[in-house]
């Protein structure tokens, strides 16, 4: 990696691009064994391709991030099997993917993420799920459209602090309590340590967050197209 500077990079990019079998190919022939194997697992090509893209994706969100040769990453794994870039000074990553877009955070900080492609109104999901005082504020929006902005909203911030501790789904969704207004801040933490939610403007019809350790974070997604990723 060049330099030692701390920096977060945020990535987001479509998938469609990749319904290109000879550029699927391309990029299927580069990726990670275990990618290649993931990837395989799914029945839909619409799921391939975020599988694949995700990975095609961190290796571009690693270019940027300043390491020299992201087509040799070294891949080890910590607390919870949640996998980082090992070797001279850790990189921590975390991918995400919904509908036809992925998503990727590569920092020198433990990272989260998470995109969702809205569907209908959860409200009921949340009831069942979330803290109380979670589900009052989703039922007391105005309308359902405002309700289902606010779920998602809620699940976005939600995944992206499951992930960030590591934990994942073994983690309660009501285990743990967000609060949101302008921003989104825990007011129950079971993990311990300091995390800081930025939330960010998706693609009509999806709803991200980004979770991060230590400090907050104030970089902004960057939109990839695939096709122009080198491995």
């Amino acid at each position: 990696m060049n330099g030692s500077k701390e920096k977060t990079i945020v990535c987001i990019a479509g998938t469609d691009i990749l319904s290109d079998e000879c550029l699927f190919n391309a990029f299927y022939g580069r990726v990670s064994e275990e990618r290649r194997r993931k990837t395989d697992a799914y029945r839909f090509e619409k799921d391939r391709r975020l599988s694949l893209g995700a990975e095609v994706l961190l290796y571009a969100a690693l270019e940027k991030f300043g390491y020299d040769r992201p087509d040799r990453v070294s891949f080890a794994y910590g607390e919870n099997n949640k996998p980082y870039i090992g070797g001279d000074g850790n990189i921590f990553f975390n991918l995400s993917h919904s509908g036809e877009y992925v998503m990727c955070a590569v920092s020198d900080r433990e990272v989260g993420c998470d995109i969702q492609k809205m569907g209908d109104d959860d409200t009921l999901l949340a009831k069942k799920f979330f803290l109380p005082r979670e589900y009052e504020t989703i039922a007391a929006q105005p309308t359902e459209h405002e309700k289902r902005d606010m779920f998602y909203r809620y699940w976005t911030l939600k995944e992206s602090y499951m992930k960030v501790t590591g934990k994942g789904m073994s983690m309660p969704l009501d285990g743990f309590e967000i609060t949101v207004s302008d921003k989104a801040y825990l007011t129950k933490n079971p993990c311990g340590g300091k995390y800081y939610f930025s939330e960010y403007d998706a693609p009509d019809g999806y709803k991200s967050a980004l979770c991060i350790a230590d400090r907050p974070c104030t970089t902004l997604p960057e939109f990839i197209n695939l096709k122009g990723v080198t491995i």
